[in-house]
């Protein structure tokens, strides 16, 4: 017995759920596991197939697990939440078609998520070794990964928010905005009806994010942006709380 027989072992387990996208999901969290496992037990100096052996052991049946794996991963959840997805797609891209075409760029980044960045990284032309943080009523707002892109006239970075476990949660990162050493203004997603200049275009864009009990992450860029500026600051000034971190602009390190 070898770490070869892992595949067979997660393909019975699994086999009854009948989701495919959680069957394999499922699969690849049991392997890992397993692979863990037996990774642990040789750095121990336990032989290789007794290692395996071992591991397999300690999950026990596939055929007994295999019919428990099915009931937790029902289908109908699973196709519910296939259903949700393109609804909200559908919304988005409804939603588009009926605004003006500067901002289809805005929805497009929404749905790509961080795929929406990492799809520019062709284009980046300078990026900069900066990490901004400003902590306000024990909140921590911090700016890295601070990247531009002069071809696509985008400003990319990273904005993070850490606080303490029991503390409120602070998700507003809908309402930062920016303001550039040109006096240029890049309005939040949630106030562009005050701020929006859309003649210019400029606003915040979403790139997708992550979020847990103590911090969130979105990765943001400033549209049309303008690529003379020295600085920029993105801003925050709601619920009493103010905020500005200012990007230097000036000391970036070219790409290529």
């Amino acid at each position: 017995m070898d770490r070869r027989d892992f595949a067979a072992w997660c393909k019975a387990a699994t086999g009854k759920i009948r989701y495919g996208p959680d069957r394999e999901v499922v699969s690849k969290e049991l392997r890992d596991h397993l692979e863990d496992r037996f990774d642990a037990l040789v750095a121990q100096g336990v032989p290789e197939e007794e290692a395996a052996r071992q591991s397999l052991e300690a999950m026990g049946s596939a055929e007994t697990i295999a019919p428990q794996l099915a009931a937790i991963h029902r289908p109908w959840l699973g196709w519910l939440v296939t259903a949700v997805k393109i609804a909200a797609i559908l919304s988005v891209i409804i939603t588009a078609l009926s605004v003006p075409p500067v901002m289809i760029s805005y929805f497009t980044a929404v749905l790509n998520g961080n795929i929406y960045v990492e799809s520019h990284e062709n284009q980046i032309s300078s990026t900069y070794d900066i990490h901004l943080s400003q902590n306000v009523e024990g909140y921590d707002v911090v700016i890295d990964q601070v990247k531009l892109s002069k071809q696509a006239d985008r400003l990319y970075f990273q904005l993070w928010v850490r606080w303490f476990p029991g503390m409120p949660r602070f998700l507003a990162d809908d309402y930062f905005y920016a303001v550039d050493s040109n006096g240029n203004i890049y309005a939040s997603m949630d106030s562009r009806t005050q701020l929006f200049d859309r003649k210019a275009g400029r606003w915040i864009s979403s790139g997708g994010g992550s979020s847990g009990s103590c911090y969130f992450r979105n990765s943001l860029s400033l549209t049309e942006f303008d690529t003379t500026a020295q600085w920029v600051e993105l801003r925050y000034d709601r619920d009493g709380r103010e905020i500005a971190l200012r990007i230097d602009l000036t000391g970036g390190e070219p790409v290529g």
